[in-house]
């Protein structure tokens, strides 16, 4: 019986990937998580449509879509990688306060790939949100920079900014900018 207890414990545990993650989340730093979702739900429930401009190495695409939630967590998805509130990231920022600006710096001392996070904000009321993440591994080097934008508790727009480089390619540049309108 209690083999039987640990194997669906076991199971549970290895077949609930998200939840088991969220279980080891901590909230030391901005809460990034939580206000994505909660802009999916506003975004989505409103009449603003998403307009996106992306290029990719000089070519670029434009596109208009409805902000439902299956698209608004995609386009977010990129954001998330941003989340500080991972416990291998647990002391492994400094927190820098300047006026209405937070910023989350990496320790020298430390690994991740988010070199910073930055929220400026008024009233307790999220303005602006701006990060860096760098991947150097031995086969390629990835670099993002994002800003998003708010107005009256609302995502107004968004960029992401960026190369990936690879041994034996050519660097890809890529720009994305967004617009809820």
């Amino acid at each position: 019986m209690r083999q039987n207890f640990l194997m669906i414990c076991l199971a549970l545990l290895f077949s609930c990937n998200e939840s088991g993650e969220q279980v080891l989340r901590v909230k030391d730093y901005f809460d990034l998580d939580s206000l994505l979702d909660s802009q999916i739900v506003l975004l989505s429930e409103s009449d603003l449509k998403l307009n996106k401009k992306v290029m990719l190495d000089g070519e670029q695409e434009n596109a208009v879509f409805d902000p439902d939630t299956s698209r608004l967590k995609d386009e977010f998805k990129i954001f998330r990688e941003f989340d500080l509130n991972k416990t291998n990231y647990v002391g492994a920022y400094e927190t820098k306060i300047s006026g209405n600006k937070v910023r989350y710096e990496l320790k020298p001392d430390q690994k991740s790939p988010v070199k910073y996070l930055e929220i400026e904000s008024e009233k307790d009321e999220v303005l602006n949100i701006d990060g860096l993440f760098i991947e150097d591994k031995e086969i390629y080097q990835h670099q993002r920079e994002i800003n998003i934008s708010f107005s009256k508790g609302l995502i107004t727009d968004y960029s992401v900014r960026g190369f990936q480089d690879m041994v034996m390619k050519d660097t890809i540049h890529f720009q994305t900018e967004a617009s809820f309108q």
